[in-house]
């Protein structure tokens, strides 16, 4: 028979645990460029491709009260969710379920049918400021609105919004080309919040600022990052495809003198160097610097053997999604031409 001060501790262990247990928070995981935290594509059904958010009628529209029609249809193999008659605070789609920083990367693919007045697209629930479009213009009421391109109704337009601590930065489509390209920055302050916010309304304005009909063809959303403009192309049009290499072509060093070994790729990640099988000191998992999709790194090596040397560099991409590389090189260490 266990004793009473066993059985004492082994309840309040129990009720530690359980304590433990049920204070644990939900955390989303972590997203790469490549794949976001949480996709939806309007495939007939509100239901995520990725991820486990939501999206459905706001408590402003319960069950769609908002609007007189709301319809699944496909354009081009393209699924979409189409409402019309839109009234009261407009087509009340909103996102739930999530998780999200301040730091992330909304995509969006739309079309709305009026531009003559402000027409609502993000709605972060800062009053009347927030993402409109405007007389063919997309804008951040009341602080900065893109130049170009100015889009018609109906028109299906490619928007990416990102913020990180320093900016919000939007990123859209034109009618030439199947790219995005930056609109417009704006330093972010508390401005664009997701991570306060229960729900994150889409089209939906209080003010009557919003467009009665209109698509929305595909959400993706990076709850922890903010990507750059080559990752968010390479999203959406075309895969990015990896390239590691070497900056120059010397392949020559001598003997304990400092060689630069320049690495460059097209991709953020960190690059570990080798010689003859043994890592180079202070060469370890170094982050490389750059953007848009030029990244360099660098190792300072002093050679410590004659002859030939095999330098092997393994870079390992930020970007999960891809596997890590490795390139190699034969360089011909020669003794010094002079005394110390």
């Amino acid at each position: 028979m266990a004793s009473l001060s066993r059985k004492l501790i082994t309840g309040f262990s129990l009720a530690l645990l359980c304590f433990t247990t049920l204070s644990l928070p939900t955390i989303s995981h972590a997203s790469t460029p490549s794949t976001p935290t949480y996709k939806f594509e309007f495939d007939g059904n509100f239901t995520p491709t990725i991820g486990s958010a939501t999206f459905g009628p706001s408590t402003a529209c319960p069950a769609w009260s908002c609007i007189t029609s709301g319809i699944f249809g496909t354009s081009s193999g393209d699924g979409y969710w189409q409402w019309a008659g839109a009234s009261g605070n407009g087509p009340g789609l909103s996102l739930g379920s999530y998780s999200m920083s301040d730091t992330y990367t909304i995509t969006i693919k739309f079309s709305v049918s009026y531009l003559t007045g402000y027409s609502r697209i993000l709605n972060f629930n800062e009053g009347d400021i927030g993402l409109y479009l405007l007389s063919g213009h997309i804008d951040y009421y009341n602080y900065v609105s893109s130049t170009s391109p100015i889009y018609a109704a109906n028109d299906i337009i490619t928007m990416t919004l990102t913020r990180n601590p320093q900016y919000i930065t939007l990123y859209t489509s034109d009618s030439t080309t199947s790219t995005t390209t930056q609109r417009f920055q704006y330093a972010s302050g508390s401005i664009a919040r997701v991570s306060p916010l229960s729900t994150l309304p889409f089209f939906t304005d209080d003010g009557g600022e919003f467009s009665p009909s209109g698509k929305v063809f595909s959400v993706s959303i990076w709850n922890d990052r903010a990507l750059t403009s080559t990752e968010i192309n390479s999203y959406l049009y075309t895969p990015l495809v990896p390239s590691f290499q070497f900056s120059n072509s010397v392949s020559s060093a001598v003997y304990r003198s400092v060689q630069a070994l320049d690495m460059t790729m097209n991709l953020p990640g960190k690059s570990t160097y080798l010689v003859n099988g043994k890592k180079i000191s202070g060469c370890s998992s170094i982050s490389n610097s750059g953007s848009s999709g030029s990244y360099t790194s660098r190792c300072n090596w002093k050679p410590s053997l004659h002859g030939i040397n095999l330098v092997k560099v393994v870079f390992t991409p930020t970007d999960t999604s891809f596997s890590p590389m490795i390139v190699s090189r034969n360089y011909i260490v020669s003794s010094r031409s002079g005394t110390r």
